[in-house]
């Protein structure tokens, strides 16, 4: 890493993803919806090109429309003119309902998660314009939540962690404006 902030930004979303990938989420009595697949249209609303600014560098996140029942998205950020990591997700049908499964990668493509161990969160509950989706371990809590709070913003809250430290991380979006991506400008 290049800069102090950037490795605080790797580490915290590294150490949220891992303790989720080893550990999962669970909160209480509550059961992840089931749904066989994904209906058509549904969770078109994340659909579209993302960008945002984060601990001093740039984060832009697209998601594709709904297509054969999935959704995929693509995520980077970038800081001092350097890519600091990638990350791939897609939301597909699994076998309690949508899924959303998710890699981180550093440059060159070097996987974070282990080959055959991808994150995956069940679909906890959704609305008009949100989706949580949670882990099913009770001992590592994560959480990831998508939440469109204007036609041109998305919000994505990771929150991580135990009862004794918890932590929240926020993203706030705004939509790519006519194709012109804010975080590829040069500075």
């Amino acid at each position: 890493m290049t800069s102090r902030v950037a490795k605080n930004v790797q580490r915290i979303l590294a150490g949220a993803l891992a303790a989720a990938a080893l550990s999962g989420c669970g909160r209480g009595a509550s059961q992840a919806i089931s749904k066989p697949t994904i209906p058509p249209g549904e969770f078109g609303w994340l659909a579209g090109d993302w960008w945002g600014v984060f601990e001093g560098g740039c984060a832009d996140e697209r998601w594709t429309a709904p297509v054969a029942d999935t959704l995929m998205g693509m995520f980077r950020y970038t800081k001092e003119k350097k890519v600091e990591f990638y990350e791939f997700s897609v939301i597909e049908p699994g076998p309690k309902g949508p899924t959303l499964v998710v890699r981180h990668f550093k440059p060159g493509l070097v996987a974070w998660e282990e080959k055959d161990k991808p994150l995956t969160f069940h679909l906890f509950s959704e609305g008009p314009r949100e989706a949580i989706f949670d882990h099913d371990n009770p001992d590592k809590p994560a959480r990831i939540t998508y939440r469109r709070t204007g036609d041109d913003e998305l919000v994505v809250t990771v929150e991580h962690g135990d009862v004794t430290r918890p932590a929240t991380e926020e993203f706030n979006y705004q939509r790519v404006q006519s194709g012109r991506n804010p975080c590829r400008l040069p500075g």
